[in-house]
């Protein structure tokens, strides 16, 4: 572990007092403030900070000093080149993608719940089986629900029926009747789920969809045809702060 015993953290965001709190817990000199950075080693960002306020603060740091950032860009780590400054992006970190993935399927899961799904013996759709969607799959199992996995690879497919569920690839849908669904939680982040996917569900499907940006799924079409979507963005942050933050602090400090 580097000698490191002083820290910023940095953002309007809970996750980053929770991780705070961590690092005075083991015994660092913590600082929120902007002021500090000149005398911090080790800066960390929030997730959701924006790239032109993570290059502000570059302008004031220290050659040898190590940022940590949610997300990196191209212009971040060409300051940080030139400066050299050590930049590491935590959320690209394989432990801490498992774990936000476990805490975006637990409250996805809680917030199918909160809108009265019933869970238990229905047929749930999964779209897409990267992390998230394995982790959603693994939280369906336990409330007893039926599963089947939408993808397009049919590389996945044995991992997939391996884990007991049911695989169904992209290019069979226009084959497959999709009314037994009651419930669909989409990973995917690109609007792969459209018109021709939508129109053969019932019209009491709910849709759960926790992908990126502007989502998986055809919005348009659900507000025309009045189907239920709930589009969740953020849940680590927004719903379980202290664990997400706990996990940041943890990895930052694994890395120091």
């Amino acid at each position: 572990m580097l000698k490191v015993d002083q820290i910023c953290l940095l953002g309007n965001d809970k996750r980053m007092d929770f991780a705070a709190q961590y690092f005075y817990d083991v015994g660092f000199d913590v600082s929120r403030e902007y002021h500090d950075i000149g005398k911090s080693q080790v800066v960390v960002f929030s997730p959701m900070t924006k790239e032109q306020e993570i290059i502000d603060v570059l302008k004031y740091m220290r050659m040898k000093n190590i940022v940590f950032v949610g997300n990196e860009t191209q212009k971040i780590k060409d300051i940080c080149d030139k400066k050299e400054i050590e930049l590491i992006s935590y959320l690209s970190i394989p432990s801490l993608v498992t774990e936000n993935a476990i805490l975006t399927a637990k409250g996805i899961i809680k917030e199918a719940i909160n809108c009265n799904a019933v869970l238990e013996a229905s047929h749930c759709l999964v779209c897409g089986y990267g992390n998230c969607g394995k982790a959603i799959a693994t939280e369906l199992l336990k409330m007893n629900s039926y599963i089947d996995i939408l993808v397009r690879r049919k590389e996945q497919k044995s991992e997939i029926e391996k884990r007991g569920y049911k695989c169904i690839l992209f290019q069979d849908v226009p084959h497959i009747s999709f009314e037994k669904y009651s419930y669909v939680f989409n990973t995917i982040p690109v609007c792969a789920i459209d018109q021709a996917i939508l129109s053969k569900f019932t019209k009491t499907i709910i849709i759960f969809d926790i992908a990126s940006n502007m989502g998986g799924i055809d919005k348009d079409y659900c507000m025309k045809h009045q189907i239920e979507l709930h589009h969740k963005l953020g849940i680590p942050g927004k719903m379980f702060p202290r664990q997400a933050g706990e996990l940041i602090a943890k990895e930052v400090y694994n890395y120091l």
